[in-house]
């Protein structure tokens, strides 16, 4: 077997990330845009020690779930990895694709999964995009990773902020990255992407908190989403963020109803701990980036004796492997799969965790 050689198989797995897995003598080849149970053609482009990576070619027998992509720039823009599968069969395999990380990696061997949360909306529904100007190419990087495609409209976006996308092709200017968001969006700082779940985020986290909570320290609290869903109902409220942009957009949304600390979450954990009225009524929440929580702040949370974690993750691998280690001090309760993005790879999951006694 070698790069350019020509294979049919069967996709036996989609991995996370997006791309089906066929299994060629004995290697595993991966390949975008095929789904589950397809019978497809490719061809080997890139051979390593224990996998490949392939091109498809053709569907010879495709699944019920394929449907055409709505959007010209599918396959080429790298921005989207499942338009070519119905919505239902996104949220299954990303539903698996948890399951699977919880397990393999977490060891968690029957994780308490809740259906999952769906977007209400399939297109149209991100409040905010970046986009990328090069020359008079303006777009999204395309799926390797290097060229830029030019875009006129994405169909992600929702329609002020395509309107916003259009009205900078007409009159490019100097940058060579912008951030178009939707007016009610703030210009400072994270906020949640998904126009259709916004409110259901909010109510979301503050639901999972438990009884007699009477604090919360939110680390990676960016601009003061989730809290404001709890501050009506939680006296004492302590804010973490290094962004102080995002911590101005806090503290305009909240005031004086909150605490404020810029730095790292490893910074000001400890301190905010030790002079907490009582960690025994204390939830902790943690929405940290991509590459999940740090050695220090999984240390920090192994120490510090909260009631409850709540736990919101982009990422079910660095997911699995924090929850692991500090199995031995928190007890995962509950897991809730929420897909932002719907037609992306990426799936978000909130767990509940109760301190072990």
């Amino acid at each position: 077997m070698k790069t350019g050689d020509i294979f049919e198989g069967i996709v036996q797995d989609i991995a996370y990330g997006g791309e089906a897995v066929i299994r060629q003598d004995g290697m595993a080849i991966f390949v975008p845009f095929a789904a589950m149970g397809e019978t497809i053609r490719f061809q080997l482009i890139e051979k390593k020690k224990k996998f490949g990576r392939g091109l498809l070619l053709d569907v010879l027998v495709p699944s019920p779930s394929r449907r055409d992509a709505p959007c010209p720039y599918f396959g080429r823009c790298g921005g989207c990895q499942y338009q070519h599968v119905s919505y239902e069969e996104q949220l299954r395999i990303k539903t698996k694709q948890l399951k699977d990380a919880l397990q393999r990696l977490g060891g968690f061997e029957n994780p308490n999964l809740l259906p999952v949360i769906a977007s209400p909306f399939e297109f149209n529904y991100r409040n905010r995009i970046s986009v990328h100007q090069l020359g008079k190419t303006i777009g999204f990087k395309a799926l390797n990773g290097r060229d830029l495609v030019d875009i006129t409209e994405c169909r992600l976006a929702t329609p002020e902020v395509n309107r916003k996308l259009s009205h900078l092709r007409s009159k490019p200017g100097q940058r060579e990255h912008y951030s178009l968001r939707a007016s009610h969006i703030p210009e400072l700082g994270f906020f949640q992407a998904n126009d259709g779940l916004l409110t259901q985020l909010k109510s979301l986290m503050s639901s999972h908190l438990e009884s007699g909570i009477d604090s919360v320290v939110e680390c990676y609290a960016g601009a003061g989403f989730f809290a404001e869903a709890y501050a009506s109902n939680i006296p004492h409220i302590h804010l973490i963020e290094q962004d102080s942009r995002s911590l101005q957009a806090a503290r305009l949304l909240l005031g004086e109803k909150a605490h404020y600390y810029e730095g790292s979450c490893e910074e000001h954990l400890e301190n905010v701990h030790a002079n907490l009225i009582n960690a025994g009524t204390t939830a902790c929440i943690v929405d940290p980036p991509r590459d999940g929580l740090s050695d220090g702040m999984r240390q920090l949370l192994k120490d510090k004796a909260f009631l409850q974690l709540l736990y919101l993750s982009c990422n079910p691998s660095t997911l699995a492997r924090d929850l692991k280690e500090l199995s031995a001090h928190w007890e995962p309760c509950v897991f809730q799969p929420v897909d932002l993005f719907p037609q992306t790879a990426h799936i978000e999951c909130l767990v509940s965790c109760r301190r072990k006694e």
